[in-house]
């Protein structure tokens, strides 16, 4: 425990990440299967780069067993089993991967925030496949915002209006023979 005046506070391990807490604290706003699309879409990034999973197996049993305990601790992201995963990878890697990997964590959740407060902005309900695509973008292309916020931009193009992301460059297409070539502008 750290003292703070005259009273005392429980540090998590995580409170030293900013990315973290954010993302912690942004996902829990979003409904439960939102929360699993986007833990999930984290897991994948884990255990694809930076092998979280290997990490975790090679961890020994009673500290992965402790590890899957972990969820009697009534924790908020305990409840969803895809974000006590996200958690426990998040704590095993080292600082490096652990920063990586909550920037990333802090960015896909940002970004489906965001999606869901433009949907609400415009009276739309906000779709779960929409969620999944725009996850499976992050994931396919390694985390980059450019190409999800592309995907939803070319989704919903009234969202452009309500966000400071830059306008996607657009494509210009030449015929070259019967060909069509794609240029980026």
């Amino acid at each position: 425990m750290a003292a703070s005046g005259n009273r005392y506070t429980q540090r998590r391990w995580f409170d030293q990440y900013e990315s973290i807490n954010t993302a912690l604290t942004k996902i829990q706003t979003l409904p439960s299967d939102f929360q699993t699309i986007v833990s999930s879409g984290v897991n994948v990034l884990a255990e694809r780069n930076l092998e979280a999973d290997e990490k975790l197996k090679s961890m020994g049993t009673q500290k992965v067993l402790a590890l899957h305990k972990s969820k009697n601790r009534h924790r908020e992201y305990d409840q969803n089993p895809e974000l006590h995963r996200t958690m426990n990878y998040l704590l095993i890697l080292p600082d490096e991967s652990r920063e990586h990997l909550g920037n990333q964590f802090r960015d896909i959740t940002t970004t489906v925030v965001e999606y869901v407060e433009d949907c609400n902005a415009t009276n739309q309900d906000p779709k779960k496949t929409e969620v999944e695509g725009m996850t499976q973008t992050f994931v396919d292309t390694d985390g980059s915002l450019e190409a999800t916020r592309t995907y939803i931009i070319e989704l919903h193009p009234e969202f452009v209006r309500l966000r400071k992301w830059p306008k996607p460059k657009e494509e210009v297409f030449e015929d070259d023979g019967g060909m069509k070539i794609r240029h980026a502008t």
